[in-house]
This record gives structure tokens, C-alpha cells and sequence, in this order.
């Protein structure tokens, strides 16, 4: 597959994760930002934070900031191997937050995968996490960004047009090899009545949806402040609900080891409460 990235030997090998919608307005960015800063806060390890809309990125935004790396500067944080250099390249949004986009330039050029193959292969060696606001295209940096990812969080809406587009990019993405197992459906605004409901998106498409993201008016008030919710508002039900993703991708950061002792405990603490019953 194109942009196809293994670990440098030896080096520490970080989970990435991509959140992708080929429609605009679904909450794509929000829940990028928002579950990196999320993932940093609540593992205390080092956590990246990449965009990849090269056109019209808004990741910085949502951090109050703006993006200072050129589209080719970004491009060469692939060359880069020390960490001091890779750190220095990033926006620093805050403890153990880093963020990595380039000013918007319309008319860009096309991208290899293979160029941002290398950038990724350098943000998993040197962060624990890395989380990509992955491009609503399909061109090859964007595949790039899948091939890689642990997970692929599809965020959709309440609406016809934006579970359509769910549709076209679940059967697009599958017939680029990404297999099907790497995606989770997050509904965003899941609470909204509009006529449409979870279970009914499920029927028609086929799919589970595993988790929703509730309607809030801090989610724009938090963006108008320069901040995530999860910073703005922790407390709110919102920002729980971006918790509880961000505690699902740091699991996955567990060794194979702890994650199987981890998971035996469990069993054993369900067992032992059948038991008592």
C-alpha cells in the first residue's frame, strides 16, 4: 500500500491514530484536538498532533495559534532523526502536546505518501502518540496517514448527507486496503433530534457505531477561547466523552503484556462478582 511505514529498529514504536470524514462540518478537527490533548493530559507521555488538511488546516486554530512550518518544512521533519530537532519543529500546545501543520497554501502541489510516510515513521519514533486530522481526500499522503494507524476514526453526523458519505468512505477506504477491522464510527452531536436516530444509522449502514459525541455550546465557546473543551470545560459531559476515546487509544499503548494481565484482571473480577451473586 502506498505510504507503507515500519518502525526504525531499535527505536520506540508509538501509536498513531487517524480521525477522517470526507464531509466538512462533521467535527472532524474538534475531535482531533480535543483527543490529543486528551491523550496527553491523561497519560502524561509525549503526544503529536498532525495536520494534514495542507490547504485549509485549522488544528492550530483550536489551539489559538497559527501554524508556522511551510508545506515543504513539514515534508522534512521526515529527514530529521534527533528529537531536539523534531520538538523544535512543533508548536508546543501545551505539557507533553506538540502540534505539527503547515500555513495554508492554496494550489499545493501532490504529496507523495512515501514523503509523508518518512514525516510519520519520525513523529512514531519520537512520541508515544501521535493523532492525525487526516485529509478529506483520498490522495496518497492521506492513505499514507491509514496504512499506519492503529485505528481510523470515522466521525459522522445525524444527517442523511453526512451517513452518505460515511457510506462512500467506509467502501472507498476498504477497496484501498485498509482493513475494516482499524475503524470505529464516532457519531459527533449524537443527542441531536433531527429525525434520525443511532439505531437507525446502524440498521441502513450496517455498522456499529462506538461511541457519540453529545451536542454543547462550549464546544465553540472553547474554540473562540483558543482551547480543546477537554481543556476548556474537563468537567462537561463533552469533554468526558473525548475521555473516554482518549482512554481507549492510550490502552492501546499498553505492552502486549500488561495488556493481557490488565484484561485477565477484569475476567477475574467479573467472575468473582457472578460468584458473589
Amino acid at each position: 500500500m502506498a505510504g507503507d511505514v515500519r518502525p526504525e529498529t531499535g527505536g520506540q514504536r508509538g501509536v498513531i491514530v487517524s480521525v477522517f470524514s470526507s464531509k466538512g462540518g462533521t467535527g472532524k478537527t474538534t475531535l482531533t484536538t480535543n483527543l490529543a490533548a486528551a491523550i496527553a493530559d491523561r497519560s502524561s507521555k509525549d503526544t503529536a498532533v498532525l495536520d494534514l488538511e495542507l490547504e485549509l488546516g485549522d488544528v492550530h486554530a483550536h489551539f489559538g495559534q497559527e501554524a508556522k512550518l511551510t508545506v515543504q518544512d513539514l515534508v522534512d521533519l521526515g529527514k530529521l532523526t534527533e528529537r531536539e530537532e523534531i520538538l523544535a519543529a512543533g508548536s508546543r500546545f501545551g505539557e507533553h502536546l506538540w502540534g505539527y501543520g503547515a500555513i495554508a497554501e492554496p494550489g499545493l502541489p501532490q504529496i507523495s505518501g512515501e514523503s509523508i510516510g518518512k514525516v510519520l515513521r519520525a513523529l512514531r519514533g519520537m512520541f508515544a502518540f501521535t493523532v492525525i486530522d487526516a485529509s478529506a481526500s483520498y490522495a496518497d499522503h492521506a492513505v499514507a496517514s491509514f496504512d499506519v494507524s492503529e485505528v481510523v476514526f470515522l466521525i459522522t453526523a445525524l444527517d442523511i448527507v453526512a451517513v452518505r458519505h460515511l457510506s462512500i468512505a467506509l467502501r472507498t477506504l476498504l477497496s484501498l486496503g485498509v482493513p475494516q477491522e482499524r475503524f470505529r464510527v464516532i457519531l459527533n452531536r449524537a443527542d441531536s433530534k433531527v429525525g434520525l436516530d443511532v439505531t437507525e444509522v446502524e440498521r441502513v449502514m450496517r455498522i456499529k457505531v462506538d461511541a457519540g459525541i453529545p451536542s454543547s455550546r462550549l464546544v465553540p465557546t472553547a474554540l473562540n477561547n483558543g482551547q480543546p473543551v477537554y481543556l476548556h470545560d474537563p468537567r462537561s459531559p463533552v469533554a468526558k466523552s473525548f475521555t473516554a476515546l482518549a482512554d481507549r487509544v492510550i490502552a492501546l499503548g499498553e505492552p502486549l503484556a500488561a495488556r493481557a494481565q490488565r484484561s485477565r484482571a477484569q475476567r477475574s473480577q467479573k467472575s468473582g462478582f457472578r460468584r458473589k451473586r
